[in-house]
């Protein structure tokens, strides 16, 4: 029976400075959870799930979880690689910000790995450099659409490596823009993402990935994005599959938009997602890629008609099966 450990950083672990905000900590856990039933439907399974320190108010009984909790003073980085010596996988779900996804996969074997090389994670990581990369891979992205948004596009601000619309904020006028971007550059150390806003309708889509195969679509979600009165921008929620359940005409060239995006980028693997816009004019474009499982796990087996945990393990199987065949060639 192999052991598997589910480590999400908001709900489990030493604590984290973005656990203090209630609604980032239910997400965590609704993600976390919808893992763990996944995981605990499918046979030959041991599960775990990492939860906070002893004595820290929590939702799940240890014995029901299998629970693994840090030790006082423990690191994320230390804790994970503790808790992963008692396990065969560890299916870690943690925020791009910071690096500390790229460093939890950094940190252990690819064989216990389930997702994204520590490349891929760093790279996509990187809101400018995803955009860069699927420019080139001749995809729409704001910079590329620029030309056709017209004349005085508004213009959007948001951490290089934040997640979702975390301090991200739209202004009328491209100075305005960059005044606050140089602002928070000074600030922080590190140049915020400025780039072009597209209206149209927010989007995203969950895909698999890995395994030597291509990637295939699980299901294209509407997000539910707020824009406050002084342009600050919150999430809302997401409605999984909602293009799909609907039947709209747009789902397979959102889908198609998506494949590629993801076949094109090496180390992929795992649940994946891509964010993008559906300008009324010009169709797709690409907003960022996550390299890791997103709000819309919550819910997608059912929307996929598969247990997708069993999807990302099999094909982690045949990759590791790829690998041993090629060394041993």
């Amino acid at each position: 029976m192999r052991r598997i450990l589910v480590y999400e950083a908001l709900s489990g672990g030493p604590p984290s400075p973005a656990a203090a905000d209630p609604a980032l900590q239910a997400q965590g856990r609704a993600m976390r959870d919808a893992l763990l039933e996944d995981l605990r439907r499918l046979p030959g399974l041991r599960v775990s799930c990492a939860l906070p320190p002893a004595g820290s108010a929590g939702d799940l009984d240890d014995a029901a979880a299998g629970a693994v909790r840090p030790h006082p003073g423990e690191t994320d980085l230390a804790f994970l690689c503790r808790a992963a010596a008692a396990h065969e996988l560890v299916w870690g779900i943690a925020p791009e910000t910071g690096g500390q996804l790229a460093a939890w996969a950094a940190a252990l074997p690819a064989a216990a790995w389930l997702g994204c090389t520590p490349a891929a994670i760093a790279q996509a990581s990187s809101k400018r450099a995803t955009l860069a990369r699927l420019a080139a891979a001749g995809l729409a992205t704001p910079w590329t659409v620029a030309p056709a948004l017209g004349p005085a596009p508004r213009w959007v601000v948001k951490p290089d490596d934040g997640a979702g619309t975390c301090d991200a904020r739209v202004f009328a006028a491209r100075g305005e823009a960059e005044a606050w971007a140089a602002q928070l550059a000074a600030a922080d150390g590190a140049p915020p993402q400025l780039e072009p806003w597209v209206d149209g309708e927010a989007l995203s889509v969950a895909l698999v990935a890995g395994g030597g195969e291509p990637a295939r679509v699980l299901a294209v979600n509407r997000q539910r994005i707020v824009e406050e009165a002084d342009g600050r921008l919150a999430d809302a929620g997401v409605a999984v599959d909602a293009l799909g359940r609907a039947g709209d005409p747009r789902v397979a060239a959102v889908a198609a938009f998506a494949r590629r995006a993801v076949d094109g980028w090496p180390g992929l693997a795992g649940l994946v997602g891509l964010d993008l816009v559906w300008h009324p004019r010009l169709g797709p474009v690409a907003i960022e890629l996550n390299p890791r499982p997103t709000c819309a796990l919550v819910g997608l087996s059912a929307a996929a008609g598969e247990n997708v945990a069993a999807e990302v393990l099999r094909r982690h199987a045949r990759a590791l099966a790829t690998r041993r065949e090629t060394a041993g060639a």
